[in-house]
């Protein structure tokens, strides 16, 4: 049954820790508490036992997400914000301070400590994370992304993908005490050697920093190495473009391609899927709806130049989106650099998100076509643009960007 192990995980939860007539029915929390705790030890145990490492694995995805108070308020019946379970915080904690633990156990606790870390920030000051506990946290993350050599026996995606929650999980602290966090993540930005998922998380972390006197970055420098990145996300895909029609003309199987939209390395979408991706990614409506893209009226392309012109565009936004997300956005709502940059810097700094948002403009989504009375499927885009006019339109924009951004 191992290939069921996460199925039964969610039914274990639904069916009894988030059953609110069962565990806290008439305010009946001691029950819930004994649940907990019984579930908590039980899993400790298989953790550490002699079980299949898949089943380990599963064990501690539970433990991360135990929760001391549930999402409902027995009182009232009202959803709130989770508390997670102390105790499992401090058992995920010991598991990755063991030397030479697994990567399975090592990747589930970070998952768990992902999860403790962003919900963490919704809650008052006396039921938040103790400030000894972030202090260990930080260092542990700290640790594992400056962690430049890969550990025996595990594989260079695995060690991305690590590190990748490392940085969600810093970002989610949310500061920068020793000042060393946000020069190790801006450093990610720029060096040409790291893989594009893990300097587009880079990116996007800087979105959950809350900048003070203690937490800075210079904005600028930082923004103009942002858009440089998306420059290079563009690039990158014009010459993605560029070498499948060149195989075609060989005869060569082209193929659809992954959807590891984040740009090498594996699990470019787990973020998005996984509710334990932190960093606020609500990603509902960036791939669909939209504006622009051609009218009813006009020719409609063939299936698979269609699904092309698709998929260039996804990736594309996919990538972009990570970008936007670090250079943030102006008015009240501000945050990323546009909140890390002084009056000066924030005018800087939004050009360069004004030269990112005229990339996206191009990658905009076409109109869907009209519903019929009575058709219960699901209305499909009418796509009238080519593939070479979507990038023609893409070069430019990115040579405006890059004239803004590269020295």
């Amino acid at each position: 049954t191992l290939g069921q192990l996460d199925m039964m995980r969610i039914d274990f939860f639904k069916r009894y820790l988030l059953n609110v007539q069962y565990t806290m029915a008439n305010n009946n929390v001691d029950t819930h508490t004994f649940l907990v705790n019984y579930t908590l030890q039980t899993m400790q145990d298989i953790v550490e036992g002699n079980y299949h490492p898949a089943v380990r694995f599963n064990a501690m995805l539970v433990i991360g997400r135990l929760n001391d108070v549930e999402m409902f308020n027995p009182n009232t019946g009202a959803r709130i914000v989770p508390v997670p379970s102390r105790q499992a915080l401090g058992f995920l904690v010991g598991q990755l301070q063991k030397p030479d633990q697994m990567d399975a156990l090592q990747l589930g606790a970070w998952i768990g400590i992902l999860r403790h870390t962003t919900l963490d920030r919704y809650h008052p000051p006396q039921v938040q994370i103790p400030e000894q506990g972030k202090t260990i946290v930080r260092g542990l993350a700290t640790q594992l992304i400056q962690l430049r050599d890969l550990p025996p026996g595990r594989s260079s995606e695995g060690h991305v993908w690590l590190q990748r929650r490392g940085i969600d999980v810093l970002a989610m602290l949310g500061t920068d005490p020793d000042s060393q966090v946000l020069s190790t993540i801006g450093a990610f930005t720029v060096d040409e050697d790291s893989p594009m998922s893990l300097r587009l998380t880079a990116a996007r972390s800087l979105s959950g920093f809350q900048y003070d006197a203690q937490t800075t970055i210079a904005a600028v420098p930082a923004a103009h190495a942002l858009g440089a990145l998306a420059a290079l996300a563009c690039r990158n895909e014009i010459a993605r473009v560029e070498e499948a029609k060149k195989r075609k003309n060989r005869g060569q199987d082209v193929g659809g391609g992954s959807m590891d939209m984040a740009g090498g390395g594996t699990g470019g979408m787990e973020s998005m899927m996984a509710g334990g991706g932190g960093m606020g990614d609500d990603m509902s409506g960036m791939f669909g709806g939209g504006t622009g893209g051609g009218a009813a009226t006009e020719e409609q392309l063939k299936p698979e130049e269609a699904t092309s012109v698709q998929y260039t565009r996804r990736r594309l936004k996919y990538q972009l989106f990570y970008v936007q997300q670090g250079l943030g956005t102006g008015g009240e709502s501000s945050s990323g650099l546009m909140m890390a940059a002084d009056a000066e810097g924030q005018t800087e700094v939004q050009k360069v998100v004004d030269a990112v948002d005229e990339i996206m403009k191009v990658l905009a989504e076409p109109e869907l076509t009209p519903k019929k009375v009575g058709d219960k499927k699901p209305r499909k885009p009418i796509e009238t643009v080519k593939l070479d006019d979507v990038l023609k339109e893409v070069r430019k924009k990115t040579r405006d960007l890059e004239a803004l951004v590269v020295k």
